[in-house]
C-alpha cells in the first residue's frame, strides 16, 4: 500500500501495490483547474553492545562536493492531507520546492479523476495557500493512496488489452499519459503537469512484479522512491527484534535504503536527476522482552502499544522529554532509536536527516521527500532538511559517507 497515509488509518505493507488509472490527461486538467503545475502521482503507492558490524563510526566529512544543481532542478518535498488534521494554513512551504496535496481518486464508472466532497475546500485553497509564504512552490496532487479502489485503477488501465499484466498496464499508462501531458501543453500554451510515480525500495512489486523501467525513465518527470517501510513490529515476521525501518545502510542485509537506489540506479538504468529519495517523519515502536536489554536486534514481543505500532515524530519528541528516554544515533546504518523501559522506537531524527539529504547530495540525486508534514515536530525535520541541502548547494559539505 502506499505509505504516505495516517498510521492511525492505514496499515502498511511491504511492497505496494502500484494502482493503474488509465490515460485521463484532460480530464484532469479540467477536474483540477485550481492548480498550474500538479502531479499525477500513481501511489500504490548503534551504540551498543553488539558485534562490530554495528559499531558507531565517524562519518567521512571531508568528501568533495562534486555536484552543484540549482534549486529549480530540485525536489525538497512533502505531503499534506487533510485528515492529518494539520490546519493547511499553517504550513511552511519556506522549507519545500514541491507540496503533495492528498489524495485525489478514481470514479471507478466514468474513470474521471475525482475528489470527496470533504476534501474539496482544502484541494481548492491548497496551492493558494501554501504560495503565500513561497510564491515558487509547486503543488502536485496525489492521487491513489491506500484507501483507493484498486480494481478501478487496473480496470481503466486494461481496457482494450484484456489479456495484458499489471506492469503492461503501467507501462501503456505512464506512456499514454506522457503523451497526452506534453499535447495538452502544445495545445493550451500553459506549462506542462509533472508526472511521477511513488515506487518501492525494491525492483519488484510484492516480490514478482518487475517494474517497467525504460517507461519509467521516459515518461516521468521523476519517482519517489519509498526507502522506509522495511519493518514493522505489527507483521507477524518483523515483530520479533529490534529494527530499524528506515535504515540507509544495513550490513547485514540487502533491505536498505541505499541498497534501494543503488538498484534503480545500477539495474534499472534510471537517471539520478529522477531520483527523490523518501525519508519518514515517523517510526515504530517495539516492545522489549527485557528492558535491560534494548540495542539492535535485540528480542521483542511485537508492537509497543496495543494494535499499533507507528508513532508520529513529534509524538516521539515527547516521548524523549516526559519519559527522559535514551536515545542513540547510529552513524553506520543512519538511523535513531529511543527507549525506556519495555518501550523501544525506531525513527529518524534531525541527525538522520541531515544524512540522507548529505547521500542524496553526494549521488547527485533529484531530491528527498517526506511523509508526512503534520508529524514534524516545530519544523525540526523540514529545517534540517531543507537547510542542509541549501548548505551543501553552496559548498558546505557538513556529513558525507562513503559507500
Amino acid at each position: 500500500m502506499d505509505p504516505i497515509l495516517a498510521p492511525d488509518e492505514e496499515k502498511k505493507e511491504r511492497y505496494p501495490i502500484i494502482n493503474n488509472p488509465g490515460e485521463n490527461t484532460e480530464k484532469l486538467r479540467a477536474s483540477a483547474e485550481w492548480s498550474k503545475q500538479k502531479e499525477v502521482e500513481l501511489n500504490q503507492t548503534m551504540m551498543e553492545s553488539k558485534p562490530n558490524k554495528y559499531k558507531n563510526t565517524s562519518s567521512d566529512k571531508n568528501l568533495p562536493n562534486k555536484y552543484k544543481h540549482t534549486l529549480s532542478d530540485k525536489n525538497l518535498s512533502t505531503y499534506w492531507f487533510r485528515a492529518s488534521e494539520f490546519p493547511l494554513s499553517s504550513i511552511d512551504s519556506t522549507f519545500f520546492t514541491h507540496l503533495f496535496c492528498a489524495f485525489a481518486n478514481l470514479d471507478s464508472n466514468s474513470n474521471q479523476l475525482v475528489i470527496f466532497p470533504q476534501d474539496q475546500d482544502s484541494f481548492s485553497k491548497f496551492k493558494k495557500t501554501v504560495q503565500q509564504r513561497n510564491p515558487s512552490v509547486k503543488s502536485l496532487i496525489s492521487i491513489g493512496g491506500g484507501n483507493a479502489d484498486k480494481s478501478a485503477y487496473a480496470s481503466m488501465a486494461s481496457q482494450a488489452r484484456k489479456h495484458s499484466t499489471q506492469m503492461t498496464n503501467f507501462r501503456i499508462l505512464i506512456d499514454e499519459w506522457c503523451v497526452a501531458v506534453a499535447a495538452e501543453a502544445r495545445s493550451s500554451g500553459r506549462e506542462a503537469l509533472l508526472l511521477t510515480a511513488t515506487v518501492s525500495f525494491g525492483l519488484k512489486v510484492n516480490g514478482w512484479l518487475r517494474y517497467p523501467y525504460s517507461s519509467i525513465t521516459k515518461s516521468l518527470d521523476w519517482i519517489n522512491v519509498i526507502s522506509y517501510d522495511f519493518y514493522d513490529p505489527k507483521r507477524a515476521n518483523d515483530g520479533a527484534q529490534t529494527r530499524e525501518h528506515a535504515a540507509l545502510y544495513d550490513p547485514d542485509n540487502s533491505i536498505s535504503g541505499r541498497n534501494g537506489i543503488r538498484d534503480w540506479i545500477q539495474i534499472a538504468g534510471v537517471n539520478l536527476n529522477k531520483i527523490v529519495i523518501g525519508i519518514p517523519y515517523y517510526g515504530y515502536g517495539s516492545k522489549l522482552v527485557n528492558p535491560n536489554i534494548h540495542g539492535l536486534l535485540d528480542p521483542t514481543d511485537g508492537p509497543f502499544r496495543s494494535g499499533e505500532s507507528s508513532i508520529g515524530y513529534n509524538q516521539i519528541r515527547d516521548f524523549i522529554t516526559q519519559n527522559r528516554a535514551s536515545s542513540v544515533f547510529n552513524a553506520t546504518i543512519i538511523a535513531n532509536y529511543t527507549y525506556t523501559g519495555t518501550t523501544w522506537i525506531g525513527y529518524d531524527s534531525t541527525q538522520s536527516f541531515q544524512a540522507k539529504v548529505a547521500y542524496a547530495k553526494s549521488k547527485a540525486l533529484r531530491g528527498y521527500f517526506a511523509w508526512h508534514i503534520g508529524a514534524d515536530y516545530n519544523w525540526e525535520l523540514s529545517k534540517t532538511a531543507s537547510q542542509s541541502f541549501r548548505n551543501m548547494e553552496n559548498g558546505d559539505d557538513e556529513y558525507m559517507k562513503e559507500e
